[in-house]
């Protein structure tokens, strides 16, 4: 099957159309590997993982979209801008494997890549509080740690 064929079964005329009126500067290429693309396009981000076969993306089309393994106009706008033999490539392997792709939204795959800095800032902030109930001298620490720190390591704890 072409590229044509291959990207009309998994993106409708309407969206394809809009996917072709996004402009080239509005996408931002962040990594491109035989095995993995990531980009994002306006705020939304996207994430082909061939080997793990899977795409990864958070617009609010893309999240109606998961239960039919259809793609949004951003994913169709990613794959028109990449070199067509390896889009065809992607298209092909989609297609061929449909029933093992996972089509997910990006923001799962967000936290997990941000929870390591929360801890760290979780532990930092959690130090101060500690330095404080120790000297328990309101005087020596006050700077440290005020209320806001205390609210911030709530927020974090709730994050990871």
């Amino acid at each position: 099957m072409s590229f044509e064929g291959l990207l009309g079964f998994f993106i409708d005329a309407n969206r394809l159309k809009r996917a072709e009126r996004i402009e080239d500067a509005e996408l931002k290429l962040l990594r491109e590997t035989d095995e993995r693309v990531e980009a994002i396009i306006r705020d939304y981000h996207i994430i082909i993982d061939l080997q793990a076969k899977a795409i990864l993306h958070d617009c609010a089309d893309w999240s109606k979209m998961l239960p039919t393994k259809k793609i949004c106009k951003h994913i169709g706008k990613r794959l028109l801008t990449i070199d067509r033999e390896k889009a065809t490539k992607i298209l092909r392997k989609m297609y061929v494997q449909k029933q093992t792709w996972q089509f997910k939204p990006y923001a799962q795959q967000k936290r997990r890549m941000q929870a390591p800095a929360l801890s760290v800032v979780y532990n930092v902030v959690e130090e101060l509080i500690q330095d404080y109930m120790e000297r328990k001298s309101m005087e020596k620490v006050v700077y440290k740690v005020p209320v806001a720190h205390f609210l911030v390591l709530l927020a974090i704890q709730a994050l990871i």
